[in-house]
């Protein structure tokens, strides 16, 4: 365990940790709007709390503005309530589908030969979480590399990671800031491009569409902000 307050670092400490807290819930929030079927309470959420007003990832980013304001404009122009037969309808075209899936939202079927589900990529999602204690709750009922399930793993690493570096334990905040790098490059950088596309294109919704913008932002961020954390903690360690 380091002396923080010997580093000479505490500011930067404190930044990496307060980003990482905010960043982690708005990953979680992304993966509730893809993982779970909308609710009126969850649409109500998201226009009501300020998160649109103050989304911290990428929030100058092109596609994170039009996400932005795809979605401003719709909770400006209806209430949750009169949009939520619209936004359903959309998300079980998209995910779930009548005759076929339109986006579907599983890693295994972009990037795996056949395109199929619980192929190889969603057995490595799987150890991938068992390496942290984890697993899906519905294990061999759904696939685990589902985009909500990945965006949730990213946020729960980053929490951890705030709560190792509230404890003045940095070796363990780094390890798990590399962890999510690692993650992040191998599953969501790889295949989230064509579920976005996908989305976008078959989205009949501007609260779907503007999903889709936020998470293109919100991906093109954690590249470098993986990167700004990892110097930033490997300095406090030295």
């Amino acid at each position: 365990m380091n002396n923080l307050a010997a580093s000479g670092s505490q500011d930067a400490f404190e930044v990496v940790s307060e980003e990482l807290q905010v960043y982690s819930l708005a990953l979680k929030v992304l993966a509730s709007a893809f993982y779970l079927p909308p609710t009126e309470r969850f649409l109500t959420t998201l226009s009501a709390q300020g998160l649109l007003a103050d989304w911290p990832l990428a929030p100058d980013d092109p596609d994170t503005k039009t996400g932005l304001q795809l979605l401003r404009t719709l909770f400006d122009r209806a209430q949750p309530a009169d949009l939520l037969p619209a936004v359903r309808a959309d998300h079980t075209a998209l995910f779930i589908g009548l005759m076929r899936v339109e986006a579907p939202p599983w890693e295994s079927v972009y990037l795996s030969q056949d395109h199929l589900l619980f192929d190889q990529q969603t057995l490595q999602v799987r150890e991938f979480y068992a390496r942290f204690g984890l697993q899906i709750p519905k294990l061999d009922r759904e696939p685990d590399d589902h985009i909500g399930y990945e965006l949730l793993f990213l946020a729960h690493l980053m929490e951890q990671a705030t709560q190792a570096l509230d404890a003045g334990d940095v070796e363990k905040a780094a390890h798990l800031v590399a962890a999510a790098y690692e993650f992040f490059a191998a599953h969501p950088q790889e295949w989230a491009g064509f579920f976005i596309e996908r989305l976008a294109q078959s989205a009949r919704t501007d609260y779907y569409r503007g999903l889709a913008y936020l998470l293109k932002g919100s991906i093109k961020a954690l590249t470098p902000l993986f990167d700004e954390y990892l110097a930033i903690l490997a300095e406090i360690r030295t």
